[in-house]
């Protein structure tokens, strides 16, 4: 995602495209798309959104200072969805854009070694200028365990950013219920203050977590829905 989100980019989380299609748990088309820490900065409040007809509640936005132009930003939400729809939502990197509300593009492309290689951009108004960012990534998918799974993303190229990398992690909490968290660490190139960035960002990531989360739990609602009228 490019303000965060698994990679999101742009001065608030990347974009994909594509179409979401979901069939089961296991069948996503494989498409969409951050943890550096240092100093703490300073938390801002759990924010509470009213969508699909119930309030979610996500975790504190953290904002750390590691160097003068270079933040982080983490932030958290539950999701009530099994962690392998919440992993198949993650990955759909070409789709990715469908779901985050602040990605105009997140493509893979050819990656020289055979990994996975991600191209996101974004387009941001800042300070009332229109603020446009791309980065392209490597993602590696990381499977710790049978419960827990991550995504680090780490920059390759981008013109906007020195530097943008960062981690989705998510972790089974039971087997209706997940639990996914994002780090992002970035600094800007040129003329972009990062104090704007950071702005932009921690208004952007819980926006971004609670569309992915609406994402995952409609996609659940699809699976159990065709599971009853398959028992019928």
């Amino acid at each position: 995602m490019l303000g965060g989100q698994v990679g999101f980019v742009g001065v608030s989380g990347p974009r994909c495209m594509g179409s979401l299609q979901t069939v089961s748990q296991g069948a996503l088309c494989r498409r969409i798309h951050g943890s550096t820490m240092g100093e703490f900065s300073r938390v801002a409040p759990a924010m509470s959104g009213f969508r699909g007809g119930c309030t979610m509640l996500l975790d504190p936005v953290q904002i750390e200072k590691p160097d003068r132009n270079t933040r982080t930003v983490k932030c958290g939400v539950r999701i009530s969805a099994p962690l392998a729809v919440v992993w198949d939502v993650l990955t759909a990197y070409d789709q990715l854009a469908e779901v985050v509300p602040n990605l105009a593009i997140s493509r893979q492309r050819a990656h020289p070694h055979g990994g996975i290689r991600v191209e996101q951009c974004g387009v941001q108004s800042i300070l009332g200028f229109q603020f446009k960012a791309s980065v392209v990534m490597d993602m590696q998918e990381i499977f710790d365990n049978s419960k827990c799974r991550r995504i680090v993303f780490s920059m390759v190229d981008s013109r906007d950013f020195k530097r943008f990398e960062g981690t989705w992690a998510v972790w089974q909490v039971n087997p209706r219920v997940t639990r996914l968290t994002y780090s992002v660490t970035i600094s800007p190139r040129g003329l972009v203050p990062v104090s704007a960035v950071e702005w932009r960002i921690m208004e952007d990531v819980p926006t971004n977590l609670a569309a992915v989360k609406n994402a995952c739990e409609k996609v659940q609602i699809e699976v159990e829905t065709a599971a009853k009228v398959n028992r019928v």
